[in-house]
C-alpha cells in the first residue's frame, strides 16, 4: 500500500498523473507540492504518486524492486484511477526516471497520452558521447579503463554507480555549474 494525492477542481476534468525521476525527491509534481499548481488543478485532476522509496513513500527498498515491479505499481495506479475515474482521459507527465515507467504503461488502453521532460534515452550510459566525454575529462585512468571493461550484458550495481558517478563527477552529465569539467 501506498499513498496517492489525488487532487482537482471539477471530477469531469482530464486526469494527470505524475511519475517523478529518481530516486530521490519527487519533483517537480508530489503530495508534497500541494497547492503549489493551481493553474493545473483547475484544469485537471492532478495524481501526485511519491514512489515507493521517496517522499511520504519513503521506505527501504531492495533488489525485489525492480523495474517491471515499478511499472506493475505504476499500471495499478493508473487502473485504480480509471476504476474511481472511469469517463476521464489519463495522461501521463513523467520526469527522467518516469520516462521509463511511462513508456512502458503507454499501451494501456486507459492512457492518451504522454508528456516527458528530461527522459531516460537508450543506452544513456553506453554511447559514444559519454565515453568521449569521459576521455576528455580528468578522471583518472584506472577508472577509465575499469569503465571500458564493463560489459553492458551483466552489469552489476556497483559498476553502474562507478559510471554514474564518474559522470557527476568528471563531467556536466548533469548539471551545468562554473568549473573545470568536461561539458556533455
Amino acid at each position: 500500500e501506498q499513498k496517492v494525492l489525488i487532487e482537482g477542481k471539477r471530477k469531469d476534468n482530464p486526469i494527470v498523473t505524475t511519475l517523478h525521476g529518481g530516486p530521490g525527491t519527487p519533483i517537480p509534481f508530489s503530495v508534497g507540492c500541494r497547492g503549489l499548481f493551481p493553474d493545473f488543478t483547475d484544469h485537471f485532476i492532478m495524481v501526485y504518486w511519491d514512489q515507493l522509496g521517496c517522499g511520504i513513500n519513503n521506505r527501504t527498498i531492495d533488489k525485489r524492486f525492480t523495474i517491471a515491479a515499478f511499472v506493475k505499481m505504476t499500471r495499478d495506479l493508473i487502473d485504480e484511477v480509471k476504476r474511481i475515474f472511469p469517463e476521464n482521459p489519463v495522461y501521463l507527465f513523467s520526469t527522467s526516471w518516469g520516462s521509463i515507467l511511462s513508456a512502458l504503461t503507454a499501451d494501456m488502453d486507459a492512457v492518451q497520452g504522454v508528456v516527458c521532460c528530461g527522459q531516460i534515452v537508450k543506452q544513456v550510459f553506453f554511447n559514444d558521447v559519454v565515453m568521449q566525454t569521459l576521455e576528455q575529462s580528468a578522471i583518472p585512468q584506472k577508472k577509465l579503463s575499469a569503465i571500458r571493461s564493463i560489459r553492458k550484458e551483466a552489469i552489476t550495481d556497483k559498476e553502474m554507480q562507478l559510471i554514474s558517478g564518474s559522470i557527476g563527477k568528471y563531467t556536466y552529465g548533469y548539471t551545468n555549474p562554473n568549473g573545470s569539467k568536461a561539458p556533455m
